[in-house]
């Protein structure tokens, strides 16, 4: 019993069991970065709102399904479930960018 507090404490002091970077739960900062970015270059242009939105929500989108496919690689090709899940997130944009 003891021995488990002490491994949990070291956990906690160590990190966590997980180290591995989730790139997925930053995909928000490059989608502003992108946005910020065509806010500025398109400011003059008549839907340059809705171009700058566009292209921060694709990034973001992109960013997120790709990150939480890396994030579950080790399934990637073992459990089907992981690869409708990415595509359930990306089909539906690509057709919308298409």
């Amino acid at each position: 019993m003891f021995d488990e507090l002490d491994t949990a404490e070291q956990e906690t002091e160590s990190g966590g069991k997980n180290d591995e970077p989730a790139s997925y739960r930053w995909a928000h900062f490059p989608a502003l970065l992108v946005f910020g970015l065509l806010i500025l270059l398109l400011h003059r242009i008549a839907c340059g709102w809705q171009i700058a939105i566009g292209g921060g929500y694709t990034v973001y989108v992109f960013w997120f399904a790709l990150g939480l496919g890396l994030k579950s690689s080790d399934d990637l090709f073992g459990d089907s479930e992981v690869q409708l899940y990415i595509a359930k997130l990306l089909v539906p944009h690509a057709l919308i960018l298409a």
